[in-house]
């Protein structure tokens, strides 16, 4: 009988305590399968989030790339249009035609002062596309096109440099002989040595200056074939 009692108390005590067992199970599966389906809820949106961004770079970059071809395409149009003309007639002037005979000396005058005069005309406002978006070329996969354009800009600004020197330059030799020029006339109406030394000293201008457009000719044209292969 005791044994019975005993029976009877135990599932009377099971029958209280399972239904508690029951929830609190039920409960921590349930937080369990919450939290798990939570978990993958926010992978998933992190993993999107991702996707998103890695699209829209990819779509910047595109974008980028796009602005920087048609950049350089108007800059070699405009080279070619406004400074290419000047440097290619320069270069390839005859010096050996003036300042050979003292009686042509005012006419080979004046052909110097022309070359003085003559500027070539350049911006650095060539390249707002690229100077505004240094960090975009930083994320282009393609190495060798990162390459090629960081090259090709490189090199244009540095052309342009130079020419704005050489401007500078043709200014300062124009001032200097516009001082030198009553003193130099009356030399050459007295002493016909002095009229031939001077005739040099024009001339070695003229060839001074030829020198450097011949280098920019270089340079430009180099650049010019360049361009057409950065993007290819």
């Amino acid at each position: 009988m005791t044994n019975n009692y005993i029976v009877s108390a135990i599932l009377s005590l099971l029958t209280l305590i399972l239904p508690v067992l029951a929830a609190i199970l039920g409960a921590l599966i349930g937080g369990w399968m919450t939290e798990k389906a939570m978990i993958k809820q926010t992978r998933e949106n992190f993993n999107n989030d991702l996707e998103i961004i890695k699209h829209k770079e990819e779509n910047e970059g595109k974008a980028v790339l796009k602005a920087i071809k048609v950049e350089i395409d108007v800059i070699i149009e405009r080279y070619s249009s406004y400074i290419k003309p000047t440097i290619d007639k320069i270069a390839q002037y005859d010096s050996s035609v003036i300042f050979t005979d003292i009686t042509n000396l005012n006419n080979d005058l004046n052909i110097l002062f022309n070359f003085l005069s003559s500027r070539i005309l350049v911006t650095q406002d060539y390249f707002t596309i690229y100077n505004s978006n240094g960090n975009q070329i930083g994320k282009i996969k393609d190495g060798g096109l990162q390459k090629r354009i960081v090259s090709f800009y490189t090199n244009i600004k540095g052309l342009i440099e130079n020419i704005k020197f050489y401007n500078e330059y043709m200014e300062s030799i124009k001032d200097n002989l516009k001082n030198e020029l009553e003193k130099r006339a009356k030399i050459f109406q007295t002493d016909l040595t002095s009229n031939l030394t001077v005739q040099i000293d024009y001339k070695n201008y003229i060839n001074r200056i030829i020198d450097l457009a011949k280098n920019f000719k270089l340079e430009q044209d180099r650049l010019l074939e360049e361009a057409k292969n950065v993007f290819n």
